[in-house]
């Protein structure tokens, strides 16, 4: 054996060299189970609703009847991506205009995985409607104060053959308030609680195309302030419910 040789064998089979050999296999044999498990951990699940959507109580919002003369909307669940949603026609208490009438829309969702791909500004695109304009505005509502004494919400004004519509939307995750789907798939990832839904709700109101729309967008504003609330407070999960591992 030379010279260089001897060293380098004694160096292997040293002490401190065995030690650490050791360390090293040890730590990669326990490393994936080890990654498996924090992603096991971390991974969000989903939960349902406290109550469906689809026995949505409009007599708590102050404001809104129903009309009854129009018939329950269905959507097929590939469409919208989750069979719990509702949509409803409203009438301003007091309006005198049989023509005028505003909606209630809301999905909830509640797969991890599900990159929120619907939004009403691609959607109302594929029907015979065009959008003139989007926009982010910020609604009052102070009673989700003192958390959310304001919200972001998406405003869209289209044309439609007929009428023109303005509509509002906001998600919520988690029971916080985006305005874009990206901040809603950040706040689905982002470690936290252990479940994880989101819900989009819109408020439509439509117009005659020579009317001015800022009664429209006043009724909008007022049916979305008075429905969130209604649906914290009633459907959607409690924050300690989202918690719960």
């Amino acid at each position: 054996m030379s010279r260089l040789a001897r060293p380098l064998w004694r160096g292997l089979v040293s002490p401190v060299f065995v030690l650490s050999a050791m360390i090293a296999i040890a730590a990669a044999l326990g490393l994936r189970p080890a990654v498996t498990a924090l992603a096991d951990y971390y991974r969000k699940e989903p939960i349902d609703l406290r109550r469906s959507l689809k026995d949505f109580d409009v007599s708590a919002l102050p404001s809104f009847n129903r009309i009854p003369d129009v018939p329950a909307v269905s959507a097929p669940f590939e469409a919208i991506g989750t069979d719990e949603y509702t949509v409803l026609f409203l009438q301003e208490k007091g309006s005198v205009d049989p023509g005028r009438k505003e909606a209630l829309f809301i999905t909830y969702y509640s797969d991890p995985d599900d990159r929120v791909p619907h939004t009403p500004e691609v959607c109302w695109r594929q029907g015979n409607t065009i959008v003139k304009d989007v926009s982010t505005i910020t609604l009052d509502t102070p009673e989700l104060a003192p958390e959310h004494p304001r919200v972001p919400v998406r405003l869209l004004r289209m044309e439609q053959p007929r009428d023109h519509v303005v509509l509002l939307y906001v998600f919520c995750a988690n029971g916080r308030f985006y305005d874009n789907r990206e901040q809603v798939r950040l706040a689905a990832a982002w470690p936290g609680p252990r479940h994880v839904y989101f819900s989009k709700i819109e408020a439509v109101a439509y117009y005659p195309a020579k009317a001015d729309p800022a009664p429209s967008l006043a009724r909008c504003k007022k049916l979305l302030r008075e429905a969130l609330p209604v649906l914290m407070q009633q459907y959607y999960p409690a924050k300690e419910d989202l918690e719960r591992r």
